[in-house]
């Protein structure tokens, strides 16, 4: 709940599925996927209507930081290794992309 108690779902989709976890892997920043799996509960295990789950959204971050995709992907594995959309990579989403 927030300030004012209202119930807050961080998996709360947009209109194709995204949600904030998405975003936050999509720009590879640690300390916000942190603090959603680790204070909202997100799950890693949602994919959007194009069929992207958080490791396509890491493969297509912004960031191209080699080691910064090592730890996002390393920590959202271990939060979630028996949940995530990691086993996707090989499979090819909507658009035909494979992450």
């Amino acid at each position: 709940a927030n300030a004012a108690g209202t119930v807050l779902d961080v998996d709360t989709p947009s209109g194709d599925g995204t949600t904030p976890l998405h975003l936050a892997c999509y720009g590879r920043k640690l300390h916000t996927i942190r603090h959603l799996i680790e204070t909202h509960g997100a799950k890693a295990c949602i994919s959007n209507e194009w069929g992207c789950g958080v490791g396509h959204w890491i493969a297509m971050s912004i960031n191209s930081d080699p080691h910064e995709i090592n730890r996002v992907m390393d920590y959202v594995k271990l939060k979630n290794s028996a949940s995530t959309t990691f086993d996707t990579f090989g499979s090819p989403q909507k658009q035909g992309h494979t992450a």
